[in-house]
């Protein structure tokens, strides 16, 4: 358990480093040159103290004068240097450690593990089985959605359904009551005509019968 400990903490100095300056700081004397001032005396010379930065590049040695306002903020540098550089050394003998005990392939999966946890940790995320837990979760809802869409899509197609035959029978009534509106106008005007024909020969008949004195 102390082990893995050692082993996350090493990790997340890795994963969550702060600016760094692969050098060292010192404090030099130099003299201003201007006539009178005390470093300028023969005895005992009181030199100005100024702070330089001293790091290597691609095999060379490289100086920089640091401000004194800056002074602080470069020796933190310096310092997350040195702690990121022990914290890959510490990595690797865990590293060790953990072959020792476990094998290559389980070190290495530990390793990994521990790193994706402090990588998750450092960008604000949460486990891989809280995020798999909460996909299951809205896949459950969306599932529940699209059944309960589902449903009401076939109620909605039943309902057109039977509105489509209940409006096809009265349609096919309307038609029937209308052929037969249509056949009793017939008959009405059928029986009109033949009252109207009646009606004449009755007035032509009394005509005849008056005009015979009858």
């Amino acid at each position: 358990m102390e082990k893995t400990s050692q082993l996350n903490s090493s990790i997340e100095r890795l994963v969550n480093p702060m600016p760094v300056i692969a050098g060292s700081v010192r404090t030099l004397l130099s003299t201003c040159g201007k006539p009178g001032c005390k470093c300028m005396r023969k005895n005992n010379p009181a030199k100005h103290p100024y702070s330089q930065l001293s790091y290597t590049h691609a095999g060379k040695t490289k100086t920089m004068y640091v401000k004194k306002a800056d002074l602080v903020s470069i020796k933190e540098m310096t310092n997350n240097y040195k702690d990121l550089r022990q914290a890959s050394l510490d990595l690797g003998h865990e590293t060790a450690v953990l072959i020792k005990t476990h094998g290559v392939e389980v070190a290495g999966q530990i390793v990994r593990n521990s790193f994706d946890r402090a990588k998750r940790n450092y960008l604000g995320m949460k486990p891989q089985s809280a995020i798999m837990r909460n996909m299951r979760i809205s896949r459950d809802k969306w599932k529940s959605k699209a059944l309960a869409r589902q449903d009401a899509s076939e109620k909605d197609r039943v309902k057109i359904r039977d509105m489509k035959k209940s409006r096809g029978k009265w349609k096919n009534k309307a038609i029937k009551a209308q052929k037969k509106v249509e056949e009793l106008q017939k008959k009405v005007v059928d029986a009109e005509k033949k009252i109207s024909k009646i009606e004449k020969n009755d007035s032509g008949k009394k005509k005849l019968y008056r005009e015979r004195g009858i």
